[in-house]
């Protein structure tokens, strides 16, 4: 089990943050209600505690005569922001983030 993740989970342990332990201890699932509804994070660690993934699946569902309007939205989006990324999930036409990030045990 990476170190990141263990000391991720206790850190959300702390906070009363509810999380969801997936993959065989290799992802944490976290979910919180903004604005809008909710939306659910997963968080998954890398073997070597250096990289963190994060997605969030599903973040904005998109009817399906805009899906294509999208993609240029999607576009614009990556170009505004250097860490994120959005994209279109063809199979259930949502909008997509994820983001990888390079972690420190300390700061982690």
């Amino acid at each position: 089990m990476a170190m990141t993740f263990t000391l991720t989970k206790a850190y959300l342990d702390s906070k009363d943050l509810k999380c969801q332990v997936v993959d065989d201890e290799k992802a944490l699932r976290v979910g919180f209600n903004v604005d809008t509804g909710s939306i659910e994070i997963i968080v998954i660690f890398d073997d070597n505690d250096r990289t963190v993934a994060l997605r969030c699946f599903s973040y904005i569902k998109i009817p399906a005569a805009k899906k294509d309007e999208m993609y240029k939205v999607c576009s614009e989006m990556n170009d505004c922001f250097r860490w994120i990324r959005f994209y279109v999930n063809e199979k259930n036409v949502t909008i997509t983030m994820a983001l990888d990030a390079v972690v420190q045990l300390d700061t982690c």
